[in-house]
Parts: C-alpha cells; structure tokens; sequence
C-alpha cells in the first residue's frame, strides 16, 4: 500500500510541481501559442477554421460593444461611388444598408453566413465566400468576388464587400477590384484603399493572391 502511495505522489509532483501546477502553465501556454499562430495564419486549416469559430463566438459581444460606441470606426466606407468596405454586417444594420442603396453583399466571414433570412426579406443579394478569418481569399476566389461585384452594379445596385473588420480578407478582395477597374499599380490602389478606410491592413500589396491576381488579371 505504502509503495502505491509513493508512487502517486512521484506522479503528482514532479520536479517539485504538482500536475495541478503543470497543468495551470500549459494549458494557457497552449492558448496563447495557439491564438498567436491564428493571427499568423499558420495554424492548419482545419484547426483555423474551428478556432476562428470558437474565437468568434467568444469575442463579437465584446466588439458588438466597441462598434456600437464608435470605438471601431466605421461600420463601412465608399471606396468608390458603387462600392462599400466594411465590417460584419448583423440584421440590425440592414436599414444601413438600403439607406445607402446597397443591394449586394459579399460576405467573407467563414465564422459567420449573414444574416440569410433577413437578406431574403428585404431583397439584397449576398455572395458568402468563406474564409477564415486572418488568411487571405485565393485568387479564385477574389475573381468570383469582382465578378459578382461587376454583376450587382450593372444591374443598378451597390454593393458591400466586407469580412469581421474590413481589414484583411476583404481588404485583399478590394485592393484587387481597386487595381482592376482604375488600372492602377498595387501600390497605388493600397494608398487609394488606405484613404478611403484608413483601418485596412497596409501591406496588402504584399500578400501572395493579390500578387497572383494583380499578374493574372491587371497586367
């Protein structure tokens, strides 16, 4: 019995620690060493896709707040007089969007589908291109973006082009449309977009699929 005992306790504390103490360390060390490879985008996608979820969920009420204060900036901006940049879009802001006469959304959150139904009620058109969130949209993908965006506006409509922040996945998906229909280099449509939300990522020029697109479409 008194070697069962020691044996437990050789478990239970090693190296002077107990599992308990161990435990406390790793488990917030594997969370901060997780979250800071999802900002990187080098987590694999399969784990990315359920994290940004789970992180989602957990963090919108607390930037619902921030937005609602103004404390994010604006919800979205004119990058032309077709067009619109900006952040996630919920039910509420649907009077938002027809006050500006948008009748087209693309939507790139893979976290979050829209508000589907009330899209449906008040006759707006969305695209949802799922991506995870601090990745970037392949070139693929930003082309099927434009594609609908050129398609909305010749029917009339105005559209919204947003992701969680209007930062980065919508980002790369404007800078493109941006380079595309003023014909401009990558770095002038960056200065063009940065002066039209000022909040976007400022090395978009840089990613790999907007350089890809920019070669393939622009050139």
């Amino acid at each position: 019995m008194s070697n069962t005992s020691n044996l437990i306790n050789i478990n239970q504390t090693v190296g002077g620690y107990s599992l308990n103490q161990y435990l406390a360390v790793l488990v917030p060390l594997k969370l901060v060493v997780t979250l800071y490879l999802f900002y990187k985008a080098k987590l694999p996608l399969i784990y990315a896709k359920y994290f940004g979820r789970i992180f989602h969920y957990m963090t919108f009420p607390f930037i619902t707040i921030l937005q609602s204060a103004g404390l994010r900036g604006n919800l979205f901006d004119a990058v032309d007089d077709q067009v619109y940049l900006g952040a996630i879009q919920m039910y509420w802001n649907i009077p938002g969007l027809k006050m500006h006469g948008i009748k087209g959304v693309v939507n790139l959150c893979d976290e979050y589908q829209g508000p589907q139904k009330e899209y449906k009620k008040h006759d707006i058109d969305q695209l949802y291109v799922p991506v995870i969130d601090h990745y970037e949209p392949s070139v693929s993908e930003i082309r099927q973006c434009i594609t609908f965006i050129q398609d909305q506006i010749s029917l009339g409509h105005k559209v919204l082009v947003h992701c969680k922040a209007g930062r980065g996945r919508s980002g790369a998906v404007m800078i493109c449309y941006v380079a595309l229909t003023k014909k401009l280099s990558l770095i002038d449509a960056q200065k063009y977009l940065v002066e039209k939300r000022s909040k976007v990522r400022k090395s978009l020029y840089k990613q790999k699929s907007v350089i890809a697109f920019y070669n393939q479409y622009c050139k």
